[in-house]
C-alpha cells in the first residue's frame, strides 16, 4: 500500500459582488457571487509505502518538490452571510461554496512523462 501526500500553497485573489437582501443600522443580510483566481507558490509532495506483487515486497520511498508542474487554479464563489453588532463587537457570518478547476502544464524535464508514446 502506498501513501502520498501533497502539501501545496497557493495565493488567492477573490473577487466577490455583494447583494444586501436586508439592511439596518448594525445588521444586514446578504448573498455574494464571483470567481477567485489562485496561483501556486510552494509544492511538495512525499510517497511513502510497500509495492507487493504477491512474491516479494519492495519499499519505496520518495520527497521531493513538483517545480515542474505549473498550476493555475479558478473556482466560481456563491453564498450567503450575516453581519451585525453584538457587544459592541462586529459580527460576520459567511458560508460559501465554490466549484473549479485547475489547469496544470508540465515542463519538459527528465521527470514529466512525454506526451508521444513511441514502441
Amino acid at each position: 500500500m502506498l501513501h502520498v501526500t501533497y502539501d501545496m500553497d497557493y495565493i488567492e485573489i477573490p473577487v466577490f459582488f455583494r447583494f444586501d437582501w436586508y439592511q439596518r443600522d448594525d445588521a444586514a443580510v446578504y448573498s455574494l457571487a464571483g470567481t477567485a483566481l489562485s496561483f501556486k507558490v510552494r509544492d511538495r509532495y512525499t510517497l511513502d509505502g510497500v509495492i507487493d506483487d504477491g512474491t516479494q515486497q519492495v519499499p519505496v520511498s520518495a520527497d521531493s518538490d513538483m517545480s515542474e508542474v505549473e498550476m493555475f487554479d479558478y473556482s466560481f464563489v456563491y453564498g450567503m452571510g450575516a453581519e451585525f453588532s453584538l457587544f459592541g463587537q462586529q459580527m460576520l457570518f459567511e458560508y460559501r461554496f465554490a466549484m473549479g478547476g485547475t489547469v496544470s502544464k508540465c515542463r519538459r524535464t527528465r521527470t514529466c512523462p512525454s506526451k508521444t508514446n513511441k514502441s
